[in-house]
């Protein structure tokens, strides 16, 4: 009797998940990203976003912006691939790298700075960011995002050379240009080359000039700064815009300001955050709670005028309706609000629903106290940090169905 043939019996395919990934679908990044988005596509999401940002950052800042972007990321990607080489070197073992992922980080630190005077500091910004890239990233264990880390330690440079606050040496290694080209100098022209550092306030379609730019108020730094006296004087956001110390409107909105190089457009940071939200590698419970957490916690803010204690909201309520909701636009327009909570956020944000909508809150909260009492831009990534700090505590208020 012959015996009966063996069949082989098929493995039970078993689906891969965040925590434990096939060999061939590797999964790095947010740790709530579902299995459809191995690291590849995770990083070619990213790549096509930083792209965007840097040509839509050329129209206003030309060449001296694109070329920002480069160095910067050009210093990340040697700093990145070098401390590969010396680990292998000396303990004779390859790290696991990924140019892709080293690239999109290195735009995007380049993308978030503004055009700088010295040509040093986006190759110091990106040689930091190389080894940090090994520290915190790609890591569901400690939620940092790279590039928020190295801009915080960039900025704090300065501060520990002269042993002064923070506060104080802002802008004293950047040193930004105040500046945007003109409507007929638009992507070819040079950022710096402008008739006087006097800030120009026709509106931007009206100045056209034999100059490639012209100075304009860094928005940005003018509403952070000044909010306490904008607060403490009614009057004073009406005049700011009657005499042009702030734009129109819709200059702010399309980035006919000066600020960081693909982050002046509010529009564009919206549009991306969409985008991000539809491609799921961001999450909209997120972005609405840091909304709603921002505004919340900086209308109770307390602060001190001659000696006598008020709240934000009480300031406000002495300004006419239209003038409140108007100083509050700007603010937040223009501010790093968007940028860290659509752009930035997602990277480090938790796995649970709940979850995120508690980062958000927390978010948008560190974000207000920063803004309000550190009262420069470069502070709002540490907003980022301390909600990091709780993202992975956050995981466990429900199950995910990635982890399930």
């Amino acid at each position: 009797m012959e015996p009966l043939p063996i069949v082989p019996v098929p493995k039970q395919h078993r689906p891969a998940s965040p925590l434990k990934p096939h060999g061939t679908a590797h999964l790095h990044g947010p740790p709530w990203i579902g299995t459809a988005h191995h690291r590849h596509h995770y990083d070619r999401i990213w790549i096509i976003l930083v792209i965007i940002m840097a040509i839509y950052g050329s129209i206003f800042f030309g060449f001296r912006g694109i070329l920002t972007v480069i160095l910067t990321t050009t210093a990340t990607l040697l700093a990145y691939n070098f401390i590969n080489l010396l680990f292998q070197f000396f303990r004779h073992k390859k790290l696991h790298t990924s140019t892709s992922y080293a690239l999109w980080n290195g735009a995007l630190a380049g993308l978030a700075t503004p055009v700088l005077r010295d040509w040093t500091v986006p190759l110091l910004i990106g040689l930091l960011l190389g080894p940090t890239l090994y520290l915190v990233g790609r890591s569901s264990r400690i939620r940092i995002h790279p590039v928020a880390l190295t801009l915080i330690i960039i900025w704090l440079i300065p501060a520990a050379i002269h042993h002064a606050e923070p506060v104080s040496m802002r802008n004293t290694l950047a040193q930004p240009v105040s500046a945007i080209l003109t409507p007929n100098h638009i992507i070819i022209g040079n950022v710096t080359n402008v008739p006087s550092p006097t800030p120009n306030t026709q509106p931007w379609l009206q100045t056209a000039d034999s100059y490639d730019a012209i100075t304009r108020y860094n928005i940005q730094q003018k509403l952070i700064t000044e909010q306490r006296e904008i607060l403490q004087y009614p009057l004073l956001i009406r005049n700011m815009l009657v005499t042009g110390d702030l734009p129109p409107l819709a200059e702010l909105l399309f980035g006919a300001v000066p600020g960081p190089i693909g982050a002046t457009s509010p529009i564009l940071i919206i549009a991306l955050g969409l985008y991000l939200i539809y491609k799921k590698h961001a999450s909209w419970r997120t972005a609405m709670a840091a909304l709603v957490a921002a505004l919340s916690t900086y209308i109770i803010l307390p602060f001190t005028i001659d000696n006598t204690h008020t709240l934000v909201i009480t300031q406000l309520s002495n300004m006419q309706p239209a003038a409140a909701i108007t100083f509050l636009a700007y603010f937040f327009l223009a501010s790093p609000f968007l940028m860290l909570t659509l752009i930035f956020a997602p990277a480090v944000d938790p796995m649970s629903r709940q979850g995120r909508v508690v980062f958000g809150l927390l978010l948008g909260i560190f974000t207000s106290l920063c803004l309000f009492y550190l009262a420069t831009p470069e502070a709002t990534f540490i907003a980022l940090i301390a909600a990091g700090v709780f993202s992975r505590l956050l995981d466990c208020l429900n199950h995910s169905r990635f982890t399930a």
